[in-house]
């Protein structure tokens, strides 16, 4: 009985050993499983990150080209309303120097006919009426044509701040649309996949 009684614990210390050397066996061959998932895992993840810079690089070239455009179209419309707004300045001044000219021509010729309705008025006194009549005419009517010209010459600065103001809101506008144009393309700039 002593002999079996050996004889089984030998056994038994054999099989814990073998039973150890296995479960070490297991271990080394898990842990090379996974280093070599790992490895695929890292490789696979590599390649989308690569193939993601490439999307990202032709999203970016994309709205660069997109907003180079933008930029273009925006620096011609700026331009276009320059070109406008001198136009309407110098028609403005034009008008101007017009005006003062026909009010300047007029009231000489009501210096140039006093001498010639005071001979009138000397000649005959109803004459001398309707001399004044016409007199009075030309002077209400280079008064008109002056009050005008003062009501040109207020609302130039006016009409000038306008066109002035519109253009800086047109600019304002383009650089807003550019603005959005650059956000939009960095929100649709795809993130990273899980």
């Amino acid at each position: 009985l002593l002999a079996s009684v050996c004889w089984l614990a030998i056994e038994l210390s054999l099989t814990v050993r073998h039973a150890r050397a296995a479960l070490d066996d297991i271990v080394a061959l898990s842990d090379w499983h996974a280093g070599e998932i790992e490895r695929r895992a890292d490789e696979r993840l590599g390649d989308a990150l690569a193939m993601l810079d490439r999307r990202l690089e032709s999203i970016e070239r994309r709205a660069d080209r997109r907003l180079a455009g933008a930029e273009r179209r925006l620096a011609g419309a700026i331009e276009r309303a320059d070109g406008r707004l001198a136009e309407a300045l110098a028609e403005v001044r034009a008008l101007r120097i017009e005006t003062q000219a026909a009010v300047a021509e007029a009231r000489g010729v009501i210096e140039d006919a006093r001498p010639g309705v005071q001979a009138w008025a000397s000649l005959s006194p109803h004459l001398a009426a309707n001399a004044l009549g016409a007199v009075a005419a030309v002077k209400v009517t280079a008064g008109q044509a002056a009050q005008t010209m003062r009501e040109i010459e207020r609302a130039t600065p006016d009409i000038v701040a306008s066109i002035e103001a519109s253009t800086l809101a047109s600019q304002q506008a383009a650089q807003s649309a550019a603005q959005t144009s650059r956000n939009l393309a960095e929100i649709t700039r795809p993130g990273p996949k899980w």
